[in-house]
């Protein structure tokens, strides 16, 4: 499972570790799991440093459209994502329309300042 995920509802917090090759399947599995677990609202670290992605040009906006869709008129909490280096202009455009939420949002590509930050949010 490209995506694994762990959810703290006591602590509000999500953790979110990529590996290996997400498609939209993965990314549409992973909202599922928000929206179905009422974590919109935590702070999340998403770590995507070591993982690649399937997306098409027509995934990634099929995806923003539904981030800002699940975004809309609700609380979202801070972001923390971890992304490679290379990461390609495909998800260049998603992130900036994961990025259009009213929320703290950081891109990092060191995992521990991405930690430290993320955890001042929370």
């Amino acid at each position: 499972m490209p995506l694994q995920w762990k959810i703290d509802a006591q602590e509000r917090f999500m953790s979110v570790l990529a590996i290996g090759t997400v498609s939209r399947t993965d990314v549409d599995g992973f909202i599922d799991a928000v929206m179905s677990n009422s974590a919109l609202a935590y702070a999340k670290f998403f770590d995507a440093s070591e993982a690649t992605s399937s997306l098409t040009v027509e995934d990634a906006m099929g995806l923003g459209k539904r981030f800002r869709s699940v975004h809309a008129g609700a609380v979202v909490g801070p972001l923390a994502l971890v992304m490679p280096r290379d990461r390609g202009d495909h998800l260049e455009r998603l992130l900036g329309m994961i990025a259009v939420a009213d929320r703290p949002m950081r891109v990092f590509t060191n995992r521990e300042k991405a930690r430290l930050w993320i955890e001042g949010q929370a």
